[in-house]
């Protein structure tokens, strides 16, 4: 009887000592002692948190121990979280459910080429990134499978709320450089300059009537998409600058065309230009250039000539580190014209070159271009290669389906 005694003790106190001793170690640890990591919910609810929120971990040998918490700007309590690494590779991890109780849950890691990712059957997944801290940009927003459009932010509000544009207004000026807030059908827009997307969202974020914030997002051909990569692939510096990103643009453009045009020894021409007016309000660092190319080679189309201009600026955009940088590319004023393209001819004078075309070819261009430079340079991008579909004959939505490498950036979809 005693012995049975002694062992139920032991048992019982092993039990406690699992469960007490990450406890203590949750209230100990610091912000930086923990790893960031990103929890998005796919069917899961995590408690009193919307979409994504940051979870902050501890790993003191076999025992976790953290903090969940909203992501920036979203008023909500932040809870200890705690666990135990049972085997290599997998995590046992108590997470607060929809009634605020903590509940066991089986992670198993998974490493790809730019993320550690933590996934469950019974709870929501998270990921940290590779190279480095999560920006800024990435612990504000959550993140979609499409392109987002910088400087656009939808706000959502609680049911039965009222014009709070006036409050928006309030709380934004003089924090701000500048914005616009817009208001159709029941919803609010707000237009913000490249850069401070976040600390608007966060700001706006502080009103009862706000429901959420995020980017407003859309998927198929923009004149506007978007590529991740790290800095140093265009600097030695943390900070880019303009004659950098010019430099890297031309030269990569430069190996976009002479990569899809094969051995057809057919010329072009690419210039950097001035940024007099940039399509990115606020950008402090862009680059232009003007280009002349075979249309085969810059939208899998015809056999003329395209001239077109590209911008670039530099952003953040969730999800990237603070060793990345995000790269929007727009494309613009694409003209095209009946002069046949023939090997070892300069391109025609612009003159020659007097059809615009749409907003779709140059969309078409500028998701080639994005996910050229991603794959060429270890990046990623997020656009959706089989939305196109709708835009190209079936012919042409073949080629340009298989050509994607990168894109979207989602490792399931791609493969990696």
């Amino acid at each position: 009887m005693q012995k049975e005694h002694s062992r139920n003790h032991k048992e019982k106190h092993g039990i406690l000592k699992v469960f007490l001793i990450p406890i203590a170690l949750a209230l100990l640890s610091t912000p930086a002692d923990c790893e960031e990591y990103l929890l998005y919910n796919e069917g899961q609810v995590v408690w009193n948190y919307h979409g994504h929120a940051r979870l902050l971990l501890d790993f003191h040998g076999n025992y976790v121990s953290g903090t969940i918490l909203p992501m920036k700007g979203i008023n909500g309590e932040a809870r200890y979280v705690y666990g135990e690494n049972f085997e290599e590779g997998k995590m046992r991890l108590f997470l607060p459910n929809e009634e605020g109780i903590l509940r066991p849950n089986i992670y198993e890691k998974e490493i790809t080429r730019d993320k550690i990712i933590w996934k469950s059957e019974t709870a929501s997944n998270f990921f940290r990134l590779r190279s480095g801290p999560f920006s800024e940009a990435s612990l504000t927003f959550s993140y979609g499978s499409c392109s987002v459009r910088t400087q656009l932010l939808q706000v959502f509000l609680n049911e039965d709320s009222e014009n709070i544009t006036p409050e928006i207004d309030s709380i934004l000026r003089g924090k701000i450089s500048e914005f616009t807030i817009m208001s159709s059908g029941g919803q609010i827009y707000l237009t913000t300059p490249l850069g401070e997307e976040a600390r608007a969202a966060q700001l706006v974020r502080q009103i009862n009537s706000v429901h959420s914030v995020s980017y407003f997002s859309g998927c198929g051909p923009e004149e506007a998409t978007n590529f991740t990569l790290p800095k140093s692939v265009i600097s030695e510096d943390s900070d880019i600058s303009s004659s950098e990103l010019a430099d890297f643009l031309k030269e990569g453009v430069k190996t976009f065309l002479e990569a899809n045009q094969g051995e057809s020894d057919i010329r072009y021409k690419i210039d950097i230009i001035g940024v007099a007016e940039s399509p990115f309000l606020g950008a402090t660092v862009s680059a232009r250039l003007s280009v002349t190319a075979w249309s085969r080679a810059t939208r899998r189309a015809d056999n003329n000539w395209d001239r077109f201009e590209v911008f670039a600026a530099v952003a953040d955009i969730s999800p990237q580190s603070v060793n990345e940088t995000t790269i929007i590319i727009w494309v613009e004023d694409l003209y095209t014209g009946s002069v046949v393209a023939r090997p070892n001819v300069d391109p025609p004078h612009e003159s020659f070159l007097n059809i615009l075309s749409g907003p779709g070819e140059e969309g078409i261009i500028a998701l080639l271009l994005s996910d050229f430079f991603a794959n060429e340079y270890s990046g990623r991008c997020s656009v959706e290669p089989l939305s196109v579909e709708n835009y190209l004959e079936p012919e042409r939505s073949i080629i340009f389906k298989d050509n994607f490498g990168r894109c979207p950036w989602n490792e399931a979809e791609r493969g990696d």
